[in-house]
């Protein structure tokens, strides 16, 4: 599962909560788990951006 089905997933499990079709407490669950995915991803891009831009800030002073 990517970044985007994570999200894509949390959306579908609400609509099925708000329908009905799901207890509140298995929504809790599942989305709970869903979003702490959604955020390992969001902070390890982040942790990614920075380092590629330091990297790239470094290369740019050599001559």
């Amino acid at each position: 599962m990517n970044y985007h089905d994570a999200l894509k997933k949390i959306k579908v499990l609400d609509i099925a909560r708000q329908q009905g079709i799901i207890s509140e407490a298995f929504f809790k669950r599942e989305s709970d788990t869903l979003r702490a995915y959604v955020d390992k991803v969001s902070k390890q891009k982040a942790e990614d951006d920075v380092a590629a831009k330091k990297l790239n800030d470094g290369n740019q002073y050599e001559v």
